[in-house]
């Protein structure tokens, strides 16, 4: 796997024992290798998923760093911390979203015209879940 990848073979190890969570991108190489797409290592089981999953192994590579840099940022800047093991299903959401829009999901300059528009969504996102009750941040109603 670790040939296959380009993902050291220590780095995998430590994947495996859970004591390190994957980046997004090396998420996608693992998946490209085993055949699978990245949605199974969110955990998504393989029976359940759609065939016209929009995730799949073979991800547009600019559009997943669009959503990568567009979500780290504004969830630094928000102070919004995410477990590791969420980070990825949040990524793999903004992203199915993000290509959805597209009408290329192959360009690379289409996705980055759209950072912007998931910026706002994400925010948006943000802003909604701080108000909703039960976050910790208003009183219920």
């Amino acid at each position: 796997m670790a040939e296959r990848t380009g993902i050291p073979k220590k780095t995998l190890e430590k994947y495996l024992a859970k004591s390190r969570t994957a980046s997004f991108a090396n998420a996608t190489r693992i998946a490209a290798a085993a055949g699978i797409p990245i949605s199974v290592l969110a955990g998504e089981p393989l029976v359940q998923m759609q065939t016209q999953s929009i995730v799949t192994a073979v991800v547009p590579a600019e559009a997943m760093r669009v959503v990568d840099q567009v979500l780290r940022r504004v969830y630094r800047e928000d102070g919004v911390k995410l477990p590791a093991d969420a980070l990825m299903p949040e990524t793999i959401r903004h992203l199915q979203a993000l290509v959805s829009r597209m009408d290329n999901p192959a360009d690379e300059a289409e996705a980055r015209s759209l950072a912007p528009w998931l910026e706002n969504r994400i925010r948006t996102e943000l802003k909604a879940a701080a108000a909703a009750p039960g976050t910790g941040k208003r009183e219920a109603s």
